[in-house]
């Protein structure tokens, strides 16, 4: 660990690239992303992203929390435990919780356990915002995804909203893997810096 101190920040920033994309890839936004805007990528995974590991039995987040600092969370190892409204899925390898908090502002609507030793690749929001904004997008726009991912939730029943991807997952089948359109609607103000 010593020895990082001693490494160049542009090999830095590529170490964590490579830690961390393998993890994100494994959503569709991420994939896609990665491929288009490395670039972004790489400031994105170096100063927005951060590996959380937790015990068995261990609470990531209670329903309800609307947290100081909103983020994302995918399994990098290990499995969690779902809870909402009585019901439970368990989460492995590549899936993920919370995707809205990268998108707008969220309450968490579950409860999330892990079920054994894991380690979560967790994507800080507001730092995700902030590196995305600063960067022009000339095809695969996240702003774009934004909106249309906002769309998607506000079209779902409030009893059908969870922190799983299946709430909104039927409403972006045109955004999911993303045909860019523009509507025109105001944006929060992340979603419209270009510089």
């Amino acid at each position: 660990v010593e020895l990082l101190g001693f490494v160049s920040k542009p090999l830095l920033i590529e170490l964590h690239f490579e830690l961390y994309e393998h993890v994100l890839v494994h959503h569709p936004f991420f994939e896609r992303y990665a491929s288009e805007y490395p670039e972004v990528m790489r400031p994105v995974c170096h100063r927005a992203i951060r590996m959380e590991s937790y015990a068995r039995g261990d609470i990531v987040y209670h329903a309800g929390e609307q947290p100081l600092k909103p983020s994302m969370m995918i399994v990098a190892k290990g499995h969690l435990g779902y809870e909402q409204n009585s019901g439970s899925i368990d989460l492995a390898l590549g899936e993920w919780v919370c995707e809205p908090a990268l998108w707008m502002t969220w309450t968490r609507r579950g409860t999330v356990t892990a079920m054994d030793d894991c380690k979560l690749c967790v994507v800080d929001a507001q730092m995700f915002q902030e590196i995305v904004g600063r960067f022009h997008h000339s095809g695969y726009d996240p702003r774009d995804y934004a909106h249309g991912f906002a769309e998607a939730v506000q079209q779902t029943r409030a009893c059908d909203l969870s922190d799983l991807a299946s709430g909104v997952e039927a409403s972006l089948a045109g955004v999911g893997a993303f045909a860019a359109t523009s509507s025109g609607r105001k944006r929060p103000s992340w979603l419209t810096r270009t510089s």
